[in-house]
Parts: C-alpha cells; sequence; structure tokens
C-alpha cells in the first residue's frame, strides 16, 4: 500500500496537468531609448498556464478540478522531442514572438521597422497548387510583379487574387541559381472556398527588426507565442501620449503576425481563470476563443473578440481607452 502511495504521489504516468498560471503586467517591463517613453497608467497583463507531469494524484486533482485540464503527453509534447529541447524551443518562440511585437507596434505607429528579402517556404502542403511547382527553402520573391520582402508581403497579395486565378511567383530556388518564374492556378481556400490558396507555410527570410529607437522587453521565464498581442499593444502604451487602457486593468492573449493579424491560443479556460483571479476588467482574446472565453467567464468580465492589431486597438478605445495615431511619416 505505502509504495502504490509513493508511486501516485511521485511517479509519472503519461499525461500532462494544464492549470492557471499568473498574469504579468506587460508595461512596466518595457525599457525604451531614443525617443519618447510616456508613463502608463493601467494595467496591460499577458497570461500564463502551469503545464505539470502528471502523477496518478495530479491526474486526479486535475479530472475534478473544472479550471485544469488533463491531457494525454503526445498532445502536449512529442515523445520524440526530449523535454529539455522543448522547453528551449517554446522559450525560442516567446523571444520572437517580443520581436515581432516591437517591430509589428512600431510599423503601426508609421516607422519603417520591419524588412526582409523574400518568403521562404517552409512547409509545402500535400496535393495543393503548390505541391508541384514549390519545395522547402525556395524563396518567393515577388507575385505577378509585386516585389514580396516578407512572408506577411506574400500573404497579402496573395490575397489579391480569387481561386481558379493563375499568378506568376517569381522564385529564388532552395538550391541557388537564377530566380525562375513559376506559374500556378490558385484553389480554394479549405477554410474559406472564397479565398484564394496556394498551400504553403512561409517565414520571412533575412527577417530584420530595426526602429529608429530601441524597445527592450525583459520577461523571463515565460514560453510560447501567445503573449505576443499583449506585448504589441503595450509597446504602443509606451511610445504614444494618452492611455490605451483609459486607465483601467486589461488582460490580453492572442499570437501577433508581421501583418498585424491575431492568431489562435490554447488554454483559453485556464487563462480565464486567470484573468477572473487578476481582478482585469476586460479581456482580449483571438475570435475563435471567444466563446469558450465567454462563457468561462459569464457577466464577470468583459470579453472582446479581436482578429488583429488595429480591432485590439478599436476594442480599448471603445471600452475607454485613448485613440492611437501614427507618431512618424517614415
Amino acid at each position: 500500500m505505502v509504495a502504490g502511495l509513493i508511486a501516485a504521489v511521485f511517479v509519472p504516468i503519461g499525461y500532462y496537468v494544464i492549470s492557471p498560471g499568473g498574469w504579468l503586467d506587460v508595461p512596466p517591463t518595457i525599457t525604451v531609448e531614443g525617443t519618447a517613453d510616456y508613463p502608463v497608467d493601467g494595467q496591460i497583463d499577458l497570461l500564463t498556464v502551469s503545464e505539470r507531469k502528471a502523477t496518478a494524484l495530479l491526474a486526479l486533482i486535475g479530472w475534478l478540478d473544472p479550471s485544469s485540464s488533463v491531457y494525454e503527453e503526445e498532445v502536449i509534447r512529442p515523445t520524440d522531442i526530449p523535454a529539455d529541447e522543448l522547453r528551449a524551443y517554446n522559450q525560442s518562440l516567446f523571444v520572437n514572438s517580443t520581436e515581432k511585437a516591437v517591430g509589428v507596434a512600431t510599423e503601426y505607429l508609421g516607422y519603417d521597422s520591419i524588412s526582409g528579402t523574400g518568403a521562404t517556404v517552409a512547409e509545402v502542403v500535400a496535393d495543393t497548387p503548390a505541391a508541384s511547382t514549390l519545395v522547402v527553402g525556395d524563396t518567393i520573391v515577388a507575385i505577378d510583379g509585386m516585389a514580396v520582402a516578407t512572408d506577411s508581403d506574400a500573404v497579402s497579395t496573395l490575397g489579391q487574387f480569387g481561386p481558379g486565378e493563375t499568378v506568376t511567383l517569381t522564385i529564388s530556388p532552395e538550391a541557388g541559381g537564377d530566380d525562375r518564374p513559376v506559374v500556378v492556378t490558385l484553389a480554394e481556400n479549405p477554410r474559406d472556398p472564397s479565398r484564394a490558396y496556394l498551400g504553403v507555410g512561409l517565414v520571412t527570410r533575412d527577417l530584420a527588426i530595426d526602429p529608429p529607437f530601441d524597445v527592450a522587453i525583459d520577461v523571463d521565464g515565460i514560453g510560447g507565442p501567445s503573449a505576443g498581442l499583449a506585448m504589441t499593444l503595450s509597446v504602443i502604451d509606451r511610445l504614444t501620449p494618452g492611455q490605451l487602457t483609459g486607465g483601467r486593468h486589461v488582460a490580453v492573449t492572442g499570437t501577433i503576425e508581421l501583418d498585424g493579424s491575431v492568431g489562435p491560443v490554447g488554454g483559453i479556460e485556464q487563462k480565464a481563470k486567470v484573468v477572473e483571479d487578476s481582478g482585469a476588467v476586460l479581456f482580449l482574446v483571438p475570435s475563435e476563443s471567444y466563446d469558450q472565453a465567454q462563457e468561462a467567464l459569464g457577466d464577470d468580465v468583459v470579453v472582446k473578440p479581436v482578429d488583429t492589431l488595429a480591432d485590439a486597438l478599436v476594442a480599448l478605445e471603445e471600452f475607454g481607452g485613448d485613440p492611437v495615431t501614427a507618431v512618424s511619416s517614415g
């Protein structure tokens, strides 16, 4: 019996427990040098969740706790990836997210901060227009003669075309050599048949984020990209007069992309519990997480769905925050 109790308490059983973590007010973690740095009244929180390998006891507690979730280990961590490698990867995602936040925030304010030399193919989806013409490592440098510097440029330019239309991609080959034209007929997007679909995952080649002043976000011990929107809004608040939150306590979750789009996150039920505990009065979430967050928080906290940085700024202004305008003409 004693051995069984010890095993229940100490021996992992191949599951993870995801529980509410904590919150961190982001603007005070930001250092600005070389331009105006405005005081921030109010609070913009990033949110965290706790991931723990489950013993039998922890799994039981997690199953009984409505604010926690229990998953098989493969769902959280592929069994062929060591835990320390996964931890390092998640930390790298967070660092990348801070860099994107600075770039997107300063670009929104009118500074020329983000540059690249093309959109490199990181993934090719089978049975799509890209599958027979592109390989991982190829870089799109133009679409129908329009220059492509970043992955966001490629996405926005392709968005100007519809399913069934033919476009010419100028490709810098993965194997090297001269650029070559590739003609493709775009398909229907499986998520939205009205939109065109190439069938690739893209990253920016030679991505550089270099605003004309220094902005640093000093946050340790957090992994993953889900604080991107919170950090972007916080940088804007520090770089502009007025109060983005109207002096209120706001919680934010969502990734940020170079074009200002807000991406999905996990652990919404756990983050909703964190919001409840933090005392925040407004919770900004990616649109696809809205129903979960609203159900978890009820009428206790105002929940607003957003798809872009612009949506988030509108939501804050509607909630009493000051409007934001560009502070640079270039």
